[in-house]
């Protein structure tokens, strides 16, 4: 992916703001930046991730990739439970080196306008601290902006358009590196009406269907 907020979602406007031939990246201008940040001889990084798939496979595919820029990835998986309810949401945890990256699995509570649901808990600094999404202790002003226009846009036009300055300044930040989207197959009989999907739970609002014969 080249950002934050995924297709069917208020404010994507596909951009890639790190090109690279192929879209295979460039091992080469990483370890020139890495030189130039005092790490010539390259670096070691810590990555966090949960025991459920794709996850762990993900997190090798990483580990080989980075490799190749001359950045070492030290593996640690944990329980999905302790990556979510203590790591990610202590900040003393990754102060005291508990990772340097981590792997999170995130989805809208509704489709459209849901930036308050993905964007803001993410992405917005003046959410940080314990119990916060804000994993990365990411606090940017222009971000913060971005993201308070976004949440009182009068229109769904303006709320549109911040929530894609949002998404472009968080990607310039490097804040995040979006991965994929995960696919879920979701199958019902055709005889099953008004079956819309919830992005939440990821099975149809049963309140709203009806059958024929």
């Amino acid at each position: 992916l080249d950002q934050v907020i995924t297709p069917g979602n208020a404010g994507y406007h596909p951009f890639d703001l790190y090109p690279s031939a192929g879209h295979q990246g460039d091992p080469a201008k990483a370890k020139q930046l890495l030189a130039k940040a005092g790490y010539a001889s390259g670096v070691t990084l810590t990555l966090m991730y949960d025991d459920v798939d794709p996850d762990p496979q993900i997190a090798q595919v990483i580990q080989s990739s980075l490799a190749k820029a001359g950045i070492k990835v030290t593996l640690r998986q944990v329980p999905q439970n302790d990556l979510y309810g203590t790591y990610m949401v202590t900040p003393a945890q990754a102060k005291k080196g508990a990772w340097d990256l981590a792997i999170v699995d995130w989805g809208p509570d509704w489709f459209g306008n849901n930036g308050r649901t993905t964007v803001q808990p993410l992405l917005d600094g003046a959410t940080y601290g314990p119990g916060a999404s804000d994993y990365g202790d990411y606090n940017s002003p222009k971000e913060n902006a971005d993201i308070s226009r976004a949440l009182s846009a009068s229109s769904s036009s303006a709320a549109d358009a911040a929530w894609a300055q949002a998404d472009r300044q968080a990607m310039q930040d490097a804040a995040i590196v979006p991965i994929d989207v995960h696919k879920h197959a979701v199958y019902h009989s055709s005889s099953v009406h008004g079956w819309y999907i919830d992005p939440y739970s990821r099975v149809g609002d049963v309140t709203d269907v009806w059958l024929s014969h």
